[in-house]
């Protein structure tokens, strides 16, 4: 018999005697139930695949929403370590951060405001930017020249150290950016450090000045009785210089705000003195409306 033939007679014996197993268990009821559950899984499945790019659009909408409706804490925003004022016709600040990087601008007067003028893009430069653009700008606009070239300054902020380093840097900066634009005689002074307190700012105005030299004059006021505040409104800003070297006052050993002795033709933030005779002409006072004291001051007796 051959072997083909042997291997027929063993399956239709096996088939004949061995019973069908998976027909039977494919009758049963519990498998039936698995099939159900398997095909279940499998819709789902496909299902849940053909929703995941939808889903995940939907979840990152919703982040962006989040962030964007969310107020911002205060720990958010840009902090201002430092700050820096300059007087020459505007009076203004540049503030910032621990890095040196520009977070505010702040004008003082209404030069200061025609000078900061479209200028917000400073904001995040560093500080030499910001000198090079508003000092080039100042000349530009006719505030600072050969003959208004006092420019009056203070560094404040709560690193003793730095303060220090950034007014030498400023005292070096803004000369060499005024000699490239055509000022080459351009006079750094230091005056009283701090922003302007309240009422300091528009008390300085009733007497003709910015609110620091305003207070080189409060300052010899209050540390001598050798002057009044009609003989030094109209000084210039060299002459206040000489008399605070005569009388060994060091204005950096003070700090804003700077009221005056009002016993002595003084005068404090708040306090009502009236306007006061001008001595000086105030009309050449240069571009805007406010003129600078330094402009004012170079201008009486010439």
């Amino acid at each position: 018999m051959k072997t083909n033939k042997i291997e027929k007679l063993i399956r239709q014996k096996a088939d004949k005697d061995v019973p069908d197993v998976l027909s039977s268990i494919k009758e049963t009821p519990e498998y039936s139930r698995f099939m159900d559950d398997a095909r279940t899984r499998k819709t789902s499945s496909y299902r849940l695949k053909r929703l995941a790019p939808l889903l995940a659009t939907m979840t990152a909408v919703f982040i962006f929403a989040i962030i964007l409706f969310t107020p911002a804490s205060p720990g958010d925003a840009p902090q201002v370590t430092t700050s820096i004022q300059m007087e020459i016709n505007p009076s203004f600040s540049i503030d910032l951060d621990s890095e040196d990087t520009v977070v505010e601008l702040n004008a003082y007067n209404s030069d200061a405001e025609t000078l900061l003028e479209n200028q917000d893009d400073l904001i995040g430069d560093d500080l030499d930017t910001a000198i090079d653009r508003l000092i080039s700008r100042s000349i530009e606009l006719g505030y600072m020249s050969s003959e208004n070239n006092d420019v009056l300054f203070t560094v404040s902020g709560e690193d003793t150290e730095k303060n220090e380093t950034l007014r030498v840097h400023v005292e070096q900066k803004v000369p060499e950016v005024a000699s490239r634009n055509g000022v080459s005689n351009a006079s750094m002074m230091r005056s009283v450090a701090g922003p302007p307190g309240e009422g300091e700012i528009e008390d300085a105005k009733e007497h003709g000045m910015g609110f620091m030299q305003m207070r080189l004059v409060n300052l010899i006021l209050n540390e001598t009785n050798a002057y009044t505040l009609d003989e030094l409104k109209n000084r210039k800003i060299p002459e206040l210089k000489t008399i605070l070297e005569e009388e060994s006052i060091d204005q950096d050993q003070f700090e804003g705000p700077m009221p005056g002795p009002p016993d002595n033709g003084g005068m404090g933030p708040g306090e009502d003195m009236g306007p006061s005779e001008d001595t000086g002409p105030n009309s050449d006072r240069g571009p805007g409306s406010e003129g600078n004291p330094h402009t004012n001051s170079n201008s009486s007796g010439e």
